[in-house]
């Protein structure tokens, strides 16, 4: 946990988000009292992995029809 003040957060937040980023905390002080615990935010996971946009890309297929009205709705149409 890294201990900063309020004009050290304000001077230096891009390498604190590079400290975030490494997934340790901030506590951020103004006049020796702490004032904000920053912590970073969890990772996105599916079953403990990191998520990969298109990971399923071409193996989910919708039948030809599934999109057709059904019969049941054709008064509301």
């Amino acid at each position: 946990m890294q201990t900063v003040t309020l004009g050290e957060a304000q001077a230096k937040l891009p390498e604190l988000i590079l400290t975030l980023l490494a997934e340790q905390e901030i506590v951020i002080t103004r006049d020796n009292r702490s004032v904000a615990n920053v912590v970073p935010l969890p990772a996105p996971t599916i079953s403990g992995q990191r998520r990969v946009p298109g990971l399923f890309k071409g193996q989910i297929v919708f039948h030809p029809i599934w999109d057709e009205p059904l019969e049941d709705f054709t008064p509301y149409q």
